[in-house]
Parts: structure tokens; C-alpha cells; sequence
């Protein structure tokens, strides 16, 4: 009697971590717009921690999100914000988003930029920027870059 309860008991946990397993492997849907919404609306915000999140998950999930209306919020921390680690974020996060407007933000606020090291990845940023996507704008660009680096 002992052994059929054993061997019950058995194909009941198997049967059961077949169902967990089966439900687990299955892909999760996800609504890429309710995201970006919620990203916008959190740095939107004025909670530097909830800000920091959003764009490290805009920089993670960059091809999947619509974050167009967030970049003047993005390029605000970029420009003004008095932690260096933090402007670095904001900078690769307009980069990540990859359009004219964010590229444009970083162009116009380089020239405030005190610290070398984002300044300089900056301008790597914008240089790989208009030669992938303006390659017949690199002579101006190269006058911007010598204007913003005296």
C-alpha cells in the first residue's frame, strides 16, 4: 500500500512541475506602451531616484519604447543637474533614444559641460550620431565640436 502511495505522490509532483514549467516557459506580453507611458511619467517627476530608474530602463529597452515626450525632461538633467554620474546617465540615455530632438539637446548643452570626461564622450556621441545617421553634415558638426572645445 505504501509503495502506490509513493508512486502516486510522485506523478503528482510530476505532473505538477510540468504545469509550473509550462507556464513559466511561456513568453510574457508586453505592453511596450502603458511602459513608455509610465517611464515619461516618472521622469516626468521630481524624485532623482525614481528619474535614475526610468532612464536606466530607457537605455535598456531603448528599441521597444516611445520616450519622445520625456527627452526636454532627460536634456533638463543633462544640463543642470550637479551630479556627474547622473548627467553621464541623462547624456547616454538621449543618445539611446536616438533621434534629431535628443541629439539636439545634447549639442546645446555640451558647451556647459565642465567635467572633460563627459564632455568628451559627448562629442563621441553626437560625431557617431550624425555620421551614421547625417553623414553630409560632419563639416558643420566639426565646427560645432571646435566651437564647443576652445
Amino acid at each position: 500500500m505504501s509503495a502506490s502511495k509513493s508512486f502516486i505522490c510522485a506523478i503528482i509532483i510530476l505532473v505538477m512541475v510540468f504545469f509550473v514549467t509550462d507556464t513559466q516557459a511561456k513568453p510574457h506580453k508586453v505592453n511596450w506602451d502603458a511602459f513608455s507611458i509610465n517611464l515619461v511619467i516618472a521622469l516626468k517627476s521630481n524624485h532623482p531616484g525614481l528619474q535614475e530608474s526610468a532612464m536606466q530602463r530607457i537605455i535598456r529597452y531603448s528599441d521597444s519604447l516611445n520616450v519622445d515626450d520625456a527627452v526636454y525632461d532627460i536634456a533638463l538633467i543633462f544640463r543642470f543637474d550637479d551630479n556627474p554620474q547622473l548627467r553621464r546617465l541623462a547624456m547616454v540615455t538621449l543618445s539611446k533614444i536616438n533621434t534629431d530632438h535628443s541629439l539636439g539637446y545634447l549639442c546645446q548643452f555640451m558647451k556647459y559641460e565642465d567635467n572633460p570626461a563627459i564632455k568628451k564622450q559627448c562629442c563621441r556621441v553626437i560625431t557617431n550620431y550624425y555620421a551614421s545617421q547625417k553623414p553630409d553634415k560632419m563639416d558643420e558638426l566639426a565646427v560645432l565640436l571646435r566651437e564647443a572645445n576652445p
